[in-house]
């Protein structure tokens, strides 16, 4: 039998979760979740392209995103539980072995069934939940760049990344200071 790889299926989940998080006004500065296509941009982005959202998905979205941020901006679990918890329970997460669509085994936690934001909720909450326990708190971190107020999972092994991974902070960073010495 064929099972896809924990980590994998994981980090995809982990990069949705921050995605949402980083589409918050209160990270991006503006309401980022405006239309049905913004949504289904951030969802291709992360290799979901099977979920079909609707308007009405929307608000409901927009809803559960304040509890995952207020999870990643403090991460413990005493602080992170509750409202992951409340997030997985708002989205009937429900974990289930499947091989949909030509994958191999993995873990899904939203019913066949649910509505997109259900869908995207549910396996957010799971994979935030997961990654916590699996790498712990201290690897959900803002960007350390002077222009970015992104939060990133740092996936390294010896957790030194400082900067998100697919923006280019770190090169800009070094940039910026490399100007700043040489004038």
């Amino acid at each position: 039998m064929d099972i896809v790889q924990i980590e994998h299926y994981k980090w995809w989940g982990i990069g949705l979760a921050l995605a949402l998080v980083n589409s918050d006004p209160d990270v991006a500065g503006v309401e980022t979740l405006d239309s049905v296509a913004a949504v289904d941009r951030l969802l291709r982005a992360h290799g979901a392209t099977d979920i079909q959202i609707s308007d009405e998905d929307l608000p409901h979205l927009r809803r559960i995103r304040p509890y995952l941020l207020r999870a990643v901006r403090d991460p413990s679990p005493d602080h992170a539980a509750p409202l992951l918890n409340h997030v997985a329970a708002e989205a009937g997460a429900t974990p289930r072995l499947t091989n949909h669509d030509g994958l191999p085994w993995h873990i899904d936690f939203h019913t066949p069934a649910s509505t997109a934001w259900r869908h995207i909720a549910a396996e957010a909450a799971a994979a935030l939940m997961g990654f916590l326990i699996a790498r712990g708190p201290d690897r959900i971190r803002l960007c350390a760049a002077h222009d970015c107020h992104r939060y990133y999972a740092d996936t390294t092994k010896n957790n030194s990344m400082r900067y998100c991974p697919d923006r280019g902070c770190a090169n800009r960073e070094r940039v910026r200071r490399h100007r700043q010495r040489n004038g």
